[in-house]
């Protein structure tokens, strides 16, 4: 794994007043306004700058090895919206709110397919199983 380097630098040059005031200015600043004004009412006259050369010295490091991550633990995404509406069928159907909500979640924590034909699944379960 390579460790990135930057490909350019930000540099503001930092101006004082006589009256402590500091002012940080872009490079392009100082060449084409060339002066600030002051809160104390003083006018700074700026000399333009060219470039600025930044050479960055890097610390030596080791380097890196690459660590072993562990396969994430798989765990199992369940879909509220298919939850409910699995729900309200079988309350449509006939069973009580309570009954069909404990069995929708008892059967979600078995189920693998699509979350969009989960209602279906669960109206197929309890026809075949006659709960």
């Amino acid at each position: 794994m390579n460790k990135l380097k930057p490909s350019s630098f930000d540099v503001y040059p930092i101006y004082e007043c006589d009256c402590g005031c500091d002012f940080n200015e872009e490079i392009i600043f100082t060449q084409k306004i060339g002066k600030i004004l002051c809160g104390c009412g003083k006018v700074l006259v700026i000399e333009p700058i060219e470039s600025i050369d930044c050479i960055p010295r890097y610390k030596q490091s080791q380097p890196i090895q690459q660590q072993v991550v562990p396969p994430p633990i798989c765990k199992k995404i369940i879909n509220n919206k298919a939850i409910k509406q699995a729900t309200e069928a079988l309350v449509m159907l006939g069973w009580k709110s309570k009954k069909a909500s404990n069995l929708v979640k008892q059967l979600s924590n078995s189920y693998s397919g699509d979350w969009d034909n989960f209602a279906e699944y669960v109206v197929r379960q309890v026809h075949a199983k006659h709960i």
